[in-house]
């Protein structure tokens, strides 16, 4: 899970990144750009495309936004472990 992926989408904040694990999935295709693992010149491309173009940037700002929108927050993740960590319990 890609916790700083979150926290940024969290504050409304576009996400260039791999698409490793979850991060896929968070960011879906409207609240960020996604380049292949190891390829140096397609992130240096997408870091460039999201700070020069402002229509991009506003866009995927407001996909980050809807993002949020169905983000867990701490408590909700907390309840969630607590009633995994009580079911194993129960299970002995």
């Amino acid at each position: 899970y890609g916790m700083v992926v979150a926290e940024a989408l969290a504050c409304g904040l576009p996400v260039v990144s791999t698409p490793t694990g979850a991060i896929p999935d968070l960011v879906g295709a409207d609240a960020g750009i996604l380049v292949p693992a190891g390829d140096v010149n397609a992130l240096a491309a997408a870091l460039r495309r999201v700070m020069s173009d402002t229509a991009l940037r506003t866009r995927l700002t407001e996909g980050a936004r809807h993002v949020r929108e169905r983000l867990p927050t701490w408590d909700s993740a907390a309840e969630s472990m607590d009633a995994a960590l009580q079911a194993a319990a129960a299970r002995g």
